[in-house]
Parts: structure tokens; sequence; C-alpha cells
């Protein structure tokens, strides 16, 4: 399939060719020659020119709404239809519209004297969040027409106020400098896109002032309650006036998306493939099954022959091995661990197997496929399936507990009930005395501190069965395709990777798969300066345009705000093209639903009753909803293998399918767009698990030793060797009645009575909050919270979202853990306001930083001292991280993610955690660059840790994502304050995993952190080891972006904690290259400051210091090697310091020579630490 790059991709993808290319400031356009224009053009430029300077003084005014009767009364010839030829000529740069009464009150001061009135002439003594209530929501309040210029961002801002969101746009508040120059840029564009008007319309022979006219019309904005009735304001392109009942194929959907008039150059040419349709591959089995099951598999699953990777991984099962499936979505793997466990039930109706799976839906849709066969086996009808997790019912657990056979579960309800339970209660005993299958679903999802925590509890499964005898057990697991099966499957359950088997090559069919990578345009095709149009509603468009057709499609959202934001526009665009009765046929998925909401949207995906969802990833995983024919992949997700596992949810029935990649302006988004082939030629990632986490590792042994007394012999092989430490000094030992006794060690004490109770296993907490609809006097739940997302969702006078729909939170009780909401139409959402100081506490390892062209050179004797910090050699540093966070209060932002007004809150205590991380403390050469250029030293250090941050998801080879790297993100209150702060920060790039397992013990928290046993996800780590690679794919990323002072494409982050306020794309190029290449920036290579996105006014107060010093060093320090670095870990050495000072401050490594010996290296080398 051929397809044209836009205009807009090819310009991004031209970068710089060189490091050292000067960087020089954009010059001032030239507009056309107006002269030249017809006459009604001459007369729209000069509307144009007052409407451009008369909007832009009144937006420069936070409380005055931008109503074009506002600038009527002003510019008295400036007519409708005026307004909608400015708006026609430059698309995506203008707002024309008629927006909600309630959507504009955002916009007026707020009066809290009875009887005042706002901007609109309206009452401000009432309350604005009353409401009425109605049992039809779609009525609403009168609509009023508005005419804005959407300007980006990040430009020229002296407003501290920085919004969420790659799209976010802030009301303006500019210099008179800056305005100034932002009317010229303005005009000038207007008098551009007339130029191209008047080529275009003498290239295709048209008369321009008929043409225009027609094309006038169109841009007529029509009142809501009219569009019903209105053709016009539907999609652009001709879609079904109803659904059809068969959808055409996707090669003729993908003519008629890039046929619309939405289409301006989205497709990206080499990102776009066709995987042609895949004929079915069979095998033969080794053994037999019998005429019973062969029926049943046939009846059930129209099964008369297996696939190759299904015979092959059978028939390693038949000859007692351990097995890992690691083919594509929907390839057949379920039937890979069906079969073995009914042949064993035909061999002896005693034995028992577990399933065990990520999610309930996953456990509960499995059982019911199980079921359905086994039904139909009559001399198997006495075996009992069953699910055993937190939704079973406490009456029916005795029962299932006592005679099911197969056990349907996840890993939380094994670690906290199942296996605490097993020697002692006699049902569980004979249970796993008689286990001979265990198996593990979706294997890939075990990664991280959560994988870590299965790996352990499977370690005490095992244990078990030992303990009890049994020996036979086998382990089968499946996963999406990964990096490394075998590794994977042998750190979570303990084994050798001799005993497991890997099956990979693939045997199932599949039907013509079409790929499309479609990158969302700029507002302005001809200015890149004026930002991409929204990700999410181009997303969402897409989303509309499948469904409409009758494409069964799913949306994947990476988090639940941007599912419930996508659904709320969905809503919107559906009501606005006059197809409202498509809203019941569309609803989101996430997170949080209850139980019953979530088995409800199942049902009706699976029997088409819906016709399109928008999920996070608790869909991803293999739940049956039924055959799909589409996907919508709203941004880049956390990894390839989450991309083609998402993409893999689409043509289950080996029909055509579709996969569209919608990219945003994030960083890790355009790399995509820019480089598209890595889609799909880019290795799937290695999951990371952590075993020899020492605080994961306490958590299970003192679950361990609940179970059953741990033996420090016996146990070592479950355990490994570092649990001897942790038993002596953790456990307690056990008395023993006789010498000949072995030495046994029971859970501590202060772990009792139930010590896997207080072992969270995964992010998911077991304390939650019940959000309650109170509208009408329903009161009922509609949702559950987690705890720790309470401060920031449903704090008091909030916007709640819930099926794309606004709530007002009423009342939020923590004590009885009830938030009430109110369904209200406002269009206003909130964000909270927090800081964050990130603090490297002890050091851990450390490495040289070099530039790839010396990367081969060996390790040199240089000093790691602050002395030569500023001379050639920089370090990265790994070890312990301190994260002090505090929320201070909350944004109200308006539906355009423009902040409306900051409302502060009582002081909270702080919250701390520990975690693991590394920083790189910026060369002293750089800060006197950026100082002596007048740049911003905070701006430029926070810059510079967004895009390291968003390179280190493409270029390491873990599976790690923006959300799994923090940092500390730069507050606008305080940098950009004219008052000294006493919260001086150290000139340091730091980073930290977010998750960190010190959490587990929540009880004993504090007494774990003094302990020094800090872990994290272990993917601080691996960005630390490539750290070259992350900088080098940084530098050319904010090289090549094509902006001036920084944007979502470089060094803008959609999850930024305070907005992308504090930002220097020039500050952050100068400290990336003085890390990678120290002294290769000659200072007149550098544009003078200050940078034209920061503040400018007032004295300017330093918040930053340099560096001084060492971070504590630890006894054993790792120092690595640049030419060791490799994805062998046998190929890293470590260097033990012998020799450590203590001052009364704290702990130094003074310069003298130091005899270390490099592990398995050779002699001892002389070199100075």
């Amino acid at each position: 399939m051929q397809r044209s790059r836009s205009r807009s991709d090819s310009d991004s993808s031209s970068s710089s060719s060189g490091s050292n290319k000067k960087r020089s400031r954009v010059s001032t356009p030239v507009q056309p020659d107006s002269s030249l224009f017809p006459p009604f053009l001459q007369r729209l430029e000069k509307l144009h020119k007052s409407l451009n300077t008369l909007y832009t003084f009144v937006s420069s005014r936070k409380n005055v709404p931008p109503l074009l009767s506002t600038f009527q009364s002003s510019i008295k010839e400036l007519t409708i239809e005026d307004a909608a030829a400015i708006n026609c000529l430059v698309p995506g740069t203008t707002r024309f519209e008629y927006v909600d009464e309630l959507e504009l009150s955002l916009y007026a001061e707020q009066v809290t004297s009875a009887g005042a009135k706002d901007r609109l002439g309206r009452d401000t003594g009432n309350d604005i969040f009353s409401i009425e209530n109605k049992e039809d929501e779609s009525v609403s309040n009168k609509f009023m027409l508005i005419f804005e210029f959407v300007e980006e961002a990040k430009k020229n801002s002296e407003s501290a106020s920085r919004l969420k969101g790659a799209d976010a746009i802030r009301m303006p508040a500019f210099s008179t400098a800056n305005m100034t120059k932002l009317i010229t840029k303005r005009n000038t564009r207007f008098s551009e896109a007339i130029a191209r008007f008047l080529k275009s319309c003498k290239e295709n022979a048209l008369d321009p002032e008929l043409a225009f006219k027609d094309r006038m019309r169109k841009c007529i904005p029509v009142e809501p309650d009219l569009r019903t009735a209105t053709t016009e304001r539907r999609l652009t392109n001709k879609l079904p006036d109803t659904v059809p009942k068969n959808r055409d194929s996707v090669a003729t959907i993908i003519e008629e998306l890039i046929t619309d008039d939405e289409y301006c150059g989205q497709l990206v040419d080499e990102g776009c493939r066709v995987l042609p349709a895949k004929q079915a591959q069979f095998g033969n089995l080794d053994f037999a099954i019998s005429q019973e099951v062969a029926d049943a598999l046939y009846t059930a699953c129209n099964i008369t022959s297996f696939y190759t990777h299904q015979a092959q991984a059978l028939n390693a099962l038949h000859a007692h091995q351990n097995v890992i499936v690691a083919t594509a979505t929907s390839s057949g793997k379920s039937l890979i661990y069906q079969l073995p466990v009914i042949k064993a039930l035909e061999e002896d109706n005693r034995v028992t197997a577990i399933y065990i799976f990520p999610t309930k839906a996953l456990a509960q849709d499995q059982k019911r496929a199980l079921q359905s066969i086994l039904s139909l086996i009559p001399s198997l009808s006495s075996v009992i399936a069953e699910t055993f997790d937190g939704d079973t019912p406490k009456e029916q657990r005795a029962h299932i507990r006592s005679n099911a056979n197969v056990l349907f579960t996840n890993p939380d309800m094994l670690h906290v009930s199942i296996l605490p339970s097993s020697i002692e209660h006699p049902s569980w005993r004979e249970f796993f005395r008689a286990l001979r299958i265990v198996v593990v679903d979706e294997l890939h999802v075990y990664d991280g501190v959560f994988g870590s925590n299965v790996a352990f509890i499977m370690r005490r499964l095992r244990r078990i069965c030992a303990f009890l005898g049994n020996d036979a057990v086998q382990f089968i697991s499946c996963s999406a395709t990964i990096g490394n099966p075998a590794g994977h499957m042998s750190k979570v359950f303990g084994l050798s990777s001799e005993a497991i088997t890997v099956i990979s090559d693939d045997g199932s069919p599949a039907g013509e798969k079409h790929f499309l990578s479609w990158n969302t345009p700029f507002r302005d095709p001809e200015d890149k300066s004026s930002g991409r149009r929204s990700d999410l509603n181009e997303a969402a468009r897409l989303f509309l345009q499948l469904v409409l057709r009758g494409v069964r499609t799913i949306a994947f959202c990476k988090v639940r705000t941007q599912c419930e934001l996508m659904m709320k526009t969905a809503r919107q665009m559906l009501e606005a093209m006059g197809r409202s009765e498509m809203c019941d046929r569309v609803i989101s998925y996430r997170g949080g639903y209850t139980a019953l909401e979530r088995r409800r949207i199942e049902k009706d995906m699976f029997e088409s009753r819906l016709l399109g969802v928008i999920a996070t990833n608790a869909l991803e995983l293999g739940v049956d909803i039924g055959s799909l024919d589409a996907v919508v992949i709203l941004g880049f997700p956390f990894s390839i293998a989450n991309l083609r596992q998402q993409s893999g949810r689409a043509g289950r029935r080996n029909q055509d399918s579709l996969t569209l990649l919608v990219c945003g302006s994030s960083p890790v988004d355009q790399h995509y767009m820019l480089h598209p082939s890595e889609l799909f030629e880019k290795p799937n990632a290695e999951v990371v698990l952590d075993i020899e986490n020492p605080l994961v590792l306490e958590s299970h042994l003192q679950c361990a030793a609940f179970e059953l007394p741990i033996s420090l012999s016996e146990d070592l092989q479950y355990f490994g060797p570092l649990m001897t430490n942790l038993v002596l000094a953790r456990l307690k030992k056990r008395e023993k009645l006789k010498e000949s006794d072995p030495e046994l060690y029971d859970c501590h004490t202060r772990f009792l009575p139930w010590p896997a109770k207080d072992v969270a296993i995964r992010d998911i907490e077991d304390e939650m909050f019940a959000v309650v609809d109170i509208t009408g006097g329903r009161n009922i739940v509609i949702e559950q919270i987690e705890a720790s997302r309470t401060t920031f969702t449903i704090y008091e006078g909030a916007i709640y979202i819930h099926q794309g729909k606004p709530y007002l939170v009423r009342d939020f009780n923590p004590d009885e853990h009830i938030a009430k909401i109110e369904r209200t139409f406002v269009d206003w959402t909130t964000a909270q306001r927090d800081y964050t100081d990130v603090d490297a506490i002890e050091t851990h390892a450390i490495k040289s930083i070099s530039s790839f062209h010396t990367r081969s050179i060996a390790i040199t004797p240089t000093p790691v001292t602050s002395t030569n910090r500023a001379h050639e050699v920089n370090y990265a540093f790994y070890g312990n991280v301190k994260v002090t966070s505090m929320v201070f209060g909350y944004f109200k932002m308006d539906s355009r993610n423009r902040i409306i007004d900051a409302i502060d809150v009582s002081t909270t205590p702080a919250v701390e955690k520990y975690t693991k991380g590394f920083w790189i403390d910026v060369p002293h050469r750089a800060l006197e660059l950026i100082k002596s250029k007048k740049l911003h030293i905070a701006g430029a250090i926070h810059a510079a840790e967004h895009i390291i941050i968003g390179m280190s998801s493409v270029s390491v080879l873990v599976m790690a994502t923006q959300n799994d790297l923090h940092t500390e993100c730069k507050a606008p209150e305080k940098e950009f304050s004219t008052r000294e702060t006493q919260r001086k920060r150290p000139a340091r790039l730091t980073f930290y995993d977010a998750h960190s397992s010190v959490t587990g013990w929540r009880a004993n928290l504090h007494s774990v952190v003094q302990g020094a046993e800090i872990n994290g996800t272990g993917l601080s780590r691996k960005v630390f080891e490539f750290i070259e690679d992350v900088i080098e794919m940084a530098i050319e990323r904010v090289e090549g972006c094509g902006c001036e002072y920084g944007c979502p494409e470089c060094i803008v982050t959609t999850n930024c904690a305070e907005s992308n306020a504090v930002l220097s794309k020039i500050g952050a190029f100068i400290i990336l290259k003085e890390i990678l290449e120290p002294g290769v920036l000659r200072q007149e290579e550098i544009p003078e400051g200050p940078e034209g996105n920061l503040p400018t006014n007032g004295s300017k107060v330093e918040t930053i210091v340099p560096v001084t010093g060492n971070v504590k060093f630890a006894k054993d320090l790792e120092v690595i090697g640049i030419n060791e670095i490799s994805n062998k870990p046998e190929d890293l050495f470590s260097v033990k310091i012998e020799e450590i000072k203590d001052t009364e401050d704290e702990q130094r490594v003074f310069e003298h020579e130091v005899e270390v010996k490099v592990e398995g290296r050779g002699q001892p080398q002389q070199f100075t630490v």
C-alpha cells in the first residue's frame, strides 16, 4: 500500500546533521503583498488584523470570555460570515463555535457577594455547581458563539500557570513586546493563507470569490439544538445513515479514511504495512486422546486438528517437560493448558490443577471455556472447576476448597489466602498433594516488583508441594512474544532453563492485517510552531469513523483519565453529528469500575450489543469479548510487546483487520513517527525481574516461615544464598527440643497473625474507597478507587469523570471510605498542585560517561572527586533515593485545558518514600555557559530530565515507559519567584523508579527504611547502564526538533507534575552536550538568553546550587567500565573500596590510591578513587 507522507511529517523528519550545528533564532516572517489580493479578500484581511489585535488585548484579561458579540461591539462591520471566512482560511489555529454557557462561566470573575453580576450579566450569588436533577441528561443550557485564536501552550508566556497534557492551551498573558510579535505572526500567517488560496484557484481555474463563498458557508457554526436536523454538521465524509450489518473490507475503509476532508497526510508511509494472510500449519500428537475428548473439542471449539505450536507444546508436556508458549495473540494457546488437565483427570479424577491469571476477568473467561468442554465429556461430569478469588462468596469457599479439581485464581489470592492455609487446612493439604499442573497465563505481565513478588509466590508453592511429597508438578506458561521467554519463566518459577521447553513457532492462521501509523497533523500545516492538534480528538474521530461503518473497534488508552476523556469526546462528537442513538453502543472500560459493571460490558461486547469500547490495557489481555475488526491505539503504548499485544486483539476470527496507531506530540510518539520501521523490526523487550531484591525476599521469607518453618539448608534452593543473612537477622529461631533437631526459623512475632496481608505484591491496593452517585437520590456505588488516588481525584469540589460524564464531588469522608458525587453539566475539570523533592542518599555504583566514538576505551584511572567535575570526565551514579512530596492545592481547568483558577488547600503532611535511582551532576562548565548566556538553570535541568526520560523508553531494551521513571519537576511558583527560597536544589539530573518495594511492609515501613534495604523495579539501573545511548538520542531529538523553545516533541511531556512551566530547550542541550562531550561546545555557538518562553520581569532568585562533594558511598561500591556494558550480566564487574573515612558530616572517599581487585579480570590494579 503506497501512501504519501504529509508535509508536516516530512518536515519533522529533517534534523541537524552534526552536533556542532549553529543554532539561531527564528527570523521575522515577511507578509505577501496584499495589494494584489481581490477587494473582498483585502477587506477580510483588514478585518482579521482588527480582530487579531482586539482578541490579543481581550485574551490578556483572564476573566473576559471571547464572545463574538464582544468583538462585534468594537468592530461594527464584523459579521458571522466574516468570522467563518477567517476560520476557514486558517483551520486549526482558530476556534469558532457555539459553546455551553456554563463553559463561559469559567471566564467570569467569581464574586461571592449576593446579588453580584458576572461579566455575562448573571447572578453569582448562587452556587455555580447547583444541579437541577433532570431525567434527560442531554438537556443543556443556552449556547453562545465564541471566536478565539488557538495558540500553542509553550509560546511566549510570562505566566507561570502551565497546564497538564500535550495539547494544553492556556489563556495568554503576554508582555507588550510578545503581544506585538504574536499579532504580527498571526497577520503574516493569514496573508500567506490568502496567497495559497488564490494560487490554488488559479491552478484549478476557479473563480476565487465563488469558491471562497462556497467554502465559507461550510464553516458557519450551527447552534447545537439545530444540529440533529443538519447534515452539513456531520463528519465530512460519506458515512452511512445507519450502521451496516456487514462492513466493507479494510482496504475499502482505508481508502474512505484518506479521501475524507479531514485527511491531510496523516499517514506515515514507512509506518504502513500490510501483513498478508497466513495459512494454518498443522502437527501431529505423539499420543492418543480419547474419543470423548475429541468429540468435546469438536463440539465446543470446532477443533479437528492441532496447529504446529499446539502439537509441539502438547507433546513436550506429555514428555513431562515444563513449557512456555510465546506466540501471537489469538493463536489458540488456551488449548495447550486445557487438554493436559483434561487428560490428567481422565487418568485419575483425584488429581488437581490450578490456573493463575493476572486478572479476575481473565480467570472467569477461561473457567467458562474449560467448563464448556468438560460438560461434553460424560466421564468427567463430576469434575468441579471453579474460581477462587476475592469475589468468591464466603459461603461457597468451603465447598470449593473441599471438592474442586481445578481452581481458577490470581496471584493475589494465592499469596494472601491459599498458601498461608495450605498446611494447616486439611482440604488445602489434599489439594496440593494431588496437584499435577500449574498454569500461569500472560507471563509477560509479571515484571518489575510485581513479577518479583510472583516469583517468590511460585517458589512458596513449589516448597509446599515438596513438603507434602509431591514432586510431579508441571508448569505451563503462555505469554505474548517477549525477548527472553525461557529466562523469564526460569526466574518466575525458580526452574533451570534446561527444564523448560520454549514453543514460539506459530502455526495458527491469520487474516490480512493492515497496520497504519497515523501522525496527528499540525494545527496549521504551514507553521510547525502552531503545535499538533489533539491526538485524543483525532483518535476519537477515527474511532467513530470505524464504528459508524459497522467496524467492531476497541480503542486503547494508556491511563484512566485518557480513557474517560476520549469517551466524553466521542459522546460529544456523536451528539454534534446527530447520531446520539449511537451513544449507547460505545462504552468505556477501565480499572476502578465495579465487578458487575465490568462483567456487563464484557458480555455486551461478546454478544455484539456494543460496536466500540474505549479501554485501558485492562482489555489488552486475552479476555474473549468476541470478534473485533479494528484497534485504535492512542499513543505508543508501554513497549513494542504491548503494541503487538494490543494490535493482536483485532482479527480474531481470521478476517482482515486494521490497527491504527495514532501518535501525538510526545517525544516517544514522534520518535516512532520518524523511525516507523522500528515498530515492525525492533525486537521484543526483555522482562525485568529483581529476585535479589532483599525487601521482596524478606517479605516472602516471613510468609514462607508462617506456612512452614524455614530451614537454611533445605530452603536454599527456593530462596537463594541471600536468604541466609535475612533469616538470621529477621526471623525468629525456633527452640530445639533435643540436640539432634534441625535448626528452624519461624515468622517473627511482629508480623503475626497473618503476614501475607501486609505484603502488597503489586500497585493495586487493598484499601479502597467507594464512589457513590447521589444524583436524584440514587445512592449507587459506581466505582471503587484506591486510597492513594483519593488525594488527587475525589477531594471536595473536584470534577470526577465516569463513562465520559462529569460529576461534582459533593462530599469526601475518609473515615467511612466514601466519596459522594453528583451529576453536573459544567465543562471543566480539576488537577492537583504539588511539588516533589528527589534526593540521592547513598551511592551504590559509578560509571564514567563517554561519547560513542570513544566508548571502546578501557576504564581510566580518573579520580571521582568534586575537583575534577569541571574536567573531561563525567560520571553517572546509581543508588538509594528519597522522594518527598507535598500537595498544596489544585487547579480548575476548562474544556480546552486552560487554567481558570488556582485553589489553595491547608498544609498537608509531607509524604516520603524510598527507592532506587540514578543521577548525574551537571558539569561546572555547563553551569557557567548557561549563566553567561542568561539562560534559566532550573529550566535547563528540568528540560534535560524530561528528554532523558522520554528517550529511555525508546533506547533501553526493557519494558520501560515514561511512567516507570520519574524525576523532580521544577515548580513555577518557586522558580519564577522574586523572593528568596530555602528550598535550594543541587545542580543534578535525578531519576528514580516510580515503584518501590519498600512499601511491602506497610505497618513497619520506617523500620525497613532504617535498615537501609531500599529497592526499586530495576529499570533505573538499566537506564543507568545504557545512559550514553539515551543521552545521544536525547541530543539528536533536541537538535532535530524545529521548535524554538521546546514542545511536546522534544522536552515537553504529558505527565510533567508542574505542567512543563519551567523548561529551557537551549539550556538542556548545553547540559546534555557537556555531559557526553565535555568542552566541545563553543560559547559563540550558543544563542543569547533569556528564553522567550520564560518570564523575564523581576529580579531573578537563584534556586539551584552547584554540587559539592559526593553523595555518601556504600561500603561495596560497584565501578562499571564503559567497555564492559553489554546485554550479558557476566560482562559487568565491580570494584570494592577497601578504605572509606568518615568526616563529621558525611562519609567521603578521600583521594588516595587504593588497591582494588577487578573480579574475574586478573591481577590487582592501582588507580585513584
